[in-house]
C-alpha cells in the first residue's frame, strides 16, 4: 500500500513539474509569436494576428476603463505617497439586545480603525500607523516601519522601538524550522517592487527574446485554413476557420528547444526563484509543491531528462474561426501522460464577440484524467463606452454558479460603481462606492455589505475611506531607543517577549480597562 503511495505522490509530483513548466512556455508561445508575425509575413501570420488583435482590443478596454486607478499606480512607482484610511462597522441590531449600559450596535457602531501608510518604492522606504478606538476609548498606535533591510516596529505600551534585519530575521527563521536553513525565503526589497511591475517586466523580456525562435520552429504544414458559417451569440458569421496542429514529435521538438532557452535565460531563473520562494513561505501553498524543488534550473533538467517519457498522444489541435480579423470561436485540445500513466487532458471551447463597447464571451473548460475530471465554464456580457459600463459574469462550476455584476458610471475625474458577487439563492456581496482621482491625489469611499438567510443587506455594512496624496519623504526611525533584536537567539527572543513585554502588555491593558480587567 505504501508503495502504490509513493508512486502516486511521485506521479503527482513529476506532473505538476510538467504543468508548471507549460504554464512558463504558454506565456511566450500565445503572446510572443503573435507579436514576431506581425513582423514576418508567413503562412502562420493570420492565426497568430488574429489572437494578437483579440488581446489588443481587451487589453485597450481594460486600460480604458481603468487609466485612473493605473494612472495613480504610477504615481505611486515614481514618488513617495502618503495614504489615510478610516475603517467603521455600522450594525443595525434587529432585536436591539444587549447586555449592560452598552447594546452591542452600540460597541460596534463607535468602534473605528485608522491606518496612515507612507510609501517610497525607489528609496525602498514604507511606514505605516495602525490606530484604533472603541466605545470612546483610544487604545493607542501600532507602528511598522521597513527598508529594504530592516523591519522595524513600534507597541503602545513600550517605549522602545524594535528592530531586526532581513538576513537575522531569515536565520531565526531557519533556527525555528531547519528545513528553511540557508534559505532566504523573506526578502524585504521585494515589498518594494510591484507585482504588477515584476511581470510586465518579465513578460516583455519572454516575448522579445523568445517569440522568433518559436515562430520558426512552427512549421507552416501545421496550419491549415478553410471557409466556414458559425454561429455566435445568435449572429450567423462567415469565417476563416484555422487549424493549428503539432505532433507528438514536433511538440517536443519545440518544448525541448524552449526548455534549453529557459535554462540559459538567467532573468527567467531569477524571477521564478523569487516566485517559488513566495509561494513556499505561504502555508496554503506549502502542500502543493512539498517534494518540488524550486529551483527552475533543476525543474527543466529532471524535465529533459524524462522527456522521453513525456506523452502527448495526440499533439496539440488548436482551431480558430476568425471575422473580420478577430477570433469569435476556438476549440484547443491536449492530452499529457508520463510513461504509460493515465493521460490528463485538457479541452477548452468557446465562442467571443469583440466590439469597440460591448464584449460578449462564452467558455467551458474541461480538465481531468481517468479518476478526476473536472468542468467549468465562464460567461461574460460587457459594455463600456467612455461613460458608463454595464458588466455580467458568471463562472459556472458543475451545478453551481457566481454570478459578478458590475454597474459603474464615470463622470470627469469621479467615478461611481456598484459591483455584486452572488451565488443564487445562498450568498450577496456587494461592494458599492466612488472614487476620484488626480494628478497628485486621489479619494474614494467604500460601502461592504452582505445579504444571505436571516441576513439583510443594511444588517451589517463595512465602511472604508480612504484620501491619498504625495509627498515629500517617508521617515523611518534611525536613532533614540531602538533595540536590535537580531542579537538574540530564538529562546533569548522568547524569553524576552514572555517576561518583559507581557507583562509591559498586561499592565497598559489594566490602566487602560481599570480593575474590572
Amino acid at each position: 500500500m505504501s508503495d502504490q503511495m509513493n508512486a502516486r505522490n511521485s506521479k503527482q509530483s513529476d506532473m505538476r513539474k510538467i504543468v508548471m513548466i507549460f504554464l512558463v512556455i504558454a506565456l511566450v508561445v500565445v503572446g510572443g509569436v503573435a507579436a514576431y508575425a506581425f513582423l514576418n509575413q508567413s503562412a502562420k501570420e493570420q492565426y497568430f494576428l488574429a489572437e494578437s488583435k483579440s488581446m489588443e482590443l481587451l487589453s485597450e478596454k481594460v486600460e480604458g476603463r481603468y487609466q485612473s486607478e493605473l494612472d495613480w499606480s504610477e504615481t505611486t512607482e515614481q514618488s513617495p505617497t502618503k495614504s489615510d484610511y478610516e475603517l467603521s462597522v455600522e450594525y443595525n441590531d434587529p432585536g436591539n439586545q444587549g447586555v449592560g449600559i452598552f447594546s452591542a450596535a452600540q460597541i460596534i457602531n463607535n468602534a473605528k480603525v485608522n491606518i496612515t501608510s507612507e510609501v517610497d518604492k525607489k528609496n525602498e522606504k514604507f511606514a505605516t500607523t495602525l490606530g484604533a478606538s472603541f466605545a470612546n476609548m483610544d487604545i493607542g498606535n501600532l507602528d511598522l516601519y521597513l527598508t529594504g533591510d530592516e523591519l522595524l516596529f513600534g507597541l503602545p505600551f513600550v517605549e522602545d522601538v524594535f528592530k531586526i534585519s532581513n538576513a537575522d530575521l531569515n536565520k531565526l527563521l531557519g533556527e525555528a524550522d531547519p528545513t528553511m536553513e540557508d534559505v532566504n525565503f523573506i526578502n524585504f526589497k521585494d515589498y518594494f517592487r510591484s507585482a504588477d511591475k515584476v511581470v510586465r517586466e518579465n513578460l516583455d523580456h519572454l516575448l522579445k527574446n523568445y517569440m522568433e525562435v518559436i515562430y520558426h520552429k512552427l512549421p507552416d504544414e501545421a496550419f491549415e485554413m478553410s471557409s466556414d458559417q458559425v454561429e455566435v451569440n445568435k449572429e450567423s458569421l462567415k469565417t476563416d476557420k484555422i487549424t493549428f496542429k503539432l505532433s507528438e514529435k514536433e511538440t517536443k521538438d519545440i518544448l525541448l528547444e524552449i526548455l534549453n532557452l529557459m535554462e540559459k535565460d538567467e532573468k527567467l531563473n531569477e524571477y521564478m526563484d523569487l516566485v517559488f520562494k513566495q509561494m513556499l513561505a505561504s502555508p496554503e501553498y506549502q502542500h502543493v509543491f512539498s517534494g518540488i524543488s524550486y529551483n527552475l534550473k533543476d525543474m527543466i533538467a529532471e524535465v529533459k531528462d524524462n522527456l522521453d517519457l513525456l506523452q502527448i498522444p495526440e499533439g496539440i489541435t488548436s482551431t480558430i474561426w476568425v471575422h473580420k480579423g478577430l477570433v469569435v470561436k476556438r476549440d484547443l485540445s491536449l492530452s499529457l501522460a508520463e510513461n504509460n500513466t493515465s493521460l490528463l487532458s485538457l479541452h477548452v471551447k468557446g465562442t467571443q464577440l469583440l466590439d469597440k463597447d460591448k464584449q460578449v464571451f462564452q467558455y467551458e473548460f474541461n480538465i481531468g484524467d481517468e479518476e478526476t475530471k473536472a468542468t467549468f465554464g465562464i460567461n461574460g456580457d460587457l459594455f463600456y463606452d467612455g461613460k458608463k459600463s454595464d458588466d455580467t459574469i458568471t463562472l459556472l462550476i458543475n451545478d453551481n454558479e457566481v454570478i459578478f455584476t458590475n454597474d459603474e458610471t464615470f463622470d470627469g475625474k469621479k467615478k461611481e460603481f456598484k459591483r455584486h458577487f452572488e451565488v443564487p439563492g445562498q450568498l450577496k456581496f456587494m461592494w458599492n462606492g466612488d472614487a476620484t482621482y488626480e494628478k497628485s491625489n486621489m479619494k474614494s469611499n467604500h460601502q461592504f455589505a452582505v445579504e444571505a438567510d436571516e441576513i439583510s443587506g443594511d444588517m451589517l455594512t463595512v465602511h472604508l475611506k480612504k484620501t491619498a496624496e504625495t509627498t515629500k519623504e517617508v521617515k523611518i526611525p534611525s536613532e533614540g531607543q531602538v533595540k536590535d533584536l537580531g542579537n538574540m537567539n530564538l529562546d533569548e527572543l522568547a524569553d524576552f517577549f514572555e517576561n518583559e513585554v507581557l507583562y509591559d502588555m498586561q499592565e497598559y491593558l489594566f490602566n487602560l480597562m481599570g480593575p474590572s480587567w
